[in-house]
């Protein structure tokens, strides 16, 4: 129970529980604010349409996407088409963990011994000595992140005009964070027995994000490099973005009869922050007949979100709200918390290229994001990917497959994958060749899937 700032270890609850429902919970929420429509659009770290499995390149017949080249907008239209759009899109889905190996199993290990509970305080040393060695280890590499990326339904649409193309899209982005805050193991002694209080906590940070956006690229001039001739294009998307976040501390165990992850569950709402934004990107390119090369800016205005404050008006709430309330206090006063965070989103630079081997339907593309930017929960990304395509006639499958590395953060290394049937049936997936255990069997560190369909006006 509470004693001072302590928390009795004596119930602590294992994060895998924690991690398990609160992202499961919250993200059929995010779940469900896609499919209900409200929910508009947004930025995430899922790249949406075909290139989710191209590295945002504008490799081949693909709709464009709001993390692409505007300045590629025309390749999205054949010369002899006036309009093209969406169907419908799934929700792309992908989860990523942290390659802190089996510790669910060795937190559970830690928490049998403590519900033994220790006689002497020889033993109680040996159980914070364990205890202080699980908790560094999980909350150094052991974390859990799911994200997601849906676009309204008929969304994107793209179509000539004012001498170039102009895209519309609508579309909604979930992200969903879990980690824990290792504030340290103590043991307390009362009239000879002993026990071991921590202020350590489950943290989960979460945020929907809202985007409609218009995107318009044209031809400039005739350009030549090198040996090829071709166009020189530009374009530029603005997007007003609304973003919901919120980051909510959970007590492992408080005198409340509800658990930690039921306390996180009942406090997103009351510690949702909303905030709007506006980005701007702007992208050019070199097009000629087989080879392409594109430089995107994102975000040249920088768009803010905030987070709920924490640890603010703990007398009005009662309880265990109360007690996670005051502990988030607590850990900030530590150091451990930042309890008026925002998110930012980064101005970001990619390079991209993609060249058509002959008439063989074969394109091999590349892309380097230029500068790494963190995502909602403060984690670095920074993605180099490369791949083949290949575009064949409208009956023959589409395919494209490639790797996708993090060079910042994780530094996580991923296959992608993607299929295209009749130019309507869009499947892709990503699966990392990196692993860590989960239950005691080998899994990917990430893995991803994404499936829509086109209409091929």
């Amino acid at each position: 129970m509470l004693s001072g700032t302590g928390i009795s270890a004596g119930k602590v609850r294992t994060r895998g529980r924690i991690i398990g429902e609160s992202m499961r919970k919250h993200f059929f929420a995010a779940l469900a604010a896609c499919a209900s429509g409200s929910a508009l659009a947004a930025p995430g770290n899922l790249a949406d349409g075909g290139q989710f499995s191209s590295g945002h390149v504008t490799a081949g017949f693909m709709l464009p996407l709001a993390q692409g080249n505007p300045g590629l907008l025309p390749q999205s239209l054949r010369s002899d088409q006036n309009i093209r759009t969406n169907i419908l899109d799934l929700p792309s889905l992908a989860v990523e963990i942290g390659e802190s190996d089996n510790f669910v199993e060795r937190f559970e290990d830690i928490e049998d011994r403590i519900d033994a509970g220790v006689s002497n305080q020889q033993e109680a040393e040996q159980l914070r000595d364990d205890a202080e060695a699980v908790f560094a280890d999980i909350a150094r590499d052991g974390y859990a992140t799911i994200d997601l990326f849906m676009p309204v339904p008929a969304l994107p649409v793209v179509f000539r005009a004012f001498d170039g193309v102009i895209s519309l899209h609508a579309d909604v982005a979930a992200s969903v964070n879990a980690s824990v805050i290792d504030a340290g193991f103590r043991i307390v002694e009362d009239n000879g027995s002993f026990d071991v209080e921590t202020d350590s906590a489950a943290l989960l940070r979460s945020g929907i994000f809202q985007r409609v956006g218009v995107g318009y690229g044209r031809s400039l001039m005739d350009w030549r490099l090198g040996s090829f001739i071709g166009e020189l294009q530009a374009g530029g998307r603005i997007s007003l973005i609304r973003g919901d976040l919120s980051q909510v501390v959970g007590a492992i165990d408080s005198d409340d009869e509800e658990d930690a992850f039921d306390r996180i569950e009942d406090n997103y709402d009351r510690n949702e922050e909303s905030s709007t934004g506006v980005a701007l990107d702007a992208g050019v390119a070199f097009v000629a007949d087989q080879f392409h090369l594109g430089l995107t800016l994102r975000n040249l205005l920088p768009p803010e979100f905030d987070f709920g404050p924490l640890g603010v008006d703990c007398g009005s709430l009662s309880g265990g709200d109360r007690a996670d309330c005051e502990l988030e206090a607590e850990l900030g006063a530590q150091g451990l918390l930042d309890l008026n965070r925002s998110f930012r989103q980064e101005t970001q630079g990619m390079i991209e290229a993609m060249y058509a081997v002959g008439e063989t339907g074969l394109r091999v593309f590349g892309s380097l994001e230029t500068n790494s930017v963190e995502n909602i929960a403060g984690d670095d990304y920074q993605f180099l990917s490369a791949g083949l395509s290949y575009e064949g006639p409208w009956w023959a499958p589409n395919m494209r497959a490639g790797l996708k590395q993090n060079l910042a953060g994780s530094k996580i290394t991923s296959l992608t994958a993607g299929i295209t049937l009749f130019r309507v049936l869009n499947i892709d997936a990503l699966y990392a060749l990196d692993s860590t255990k989960v239950d005691g069997s080998s899994a990917p560190r990430n893995a991803g899937v994404r499936i829509g369909f086109s209409l091929p006006l």
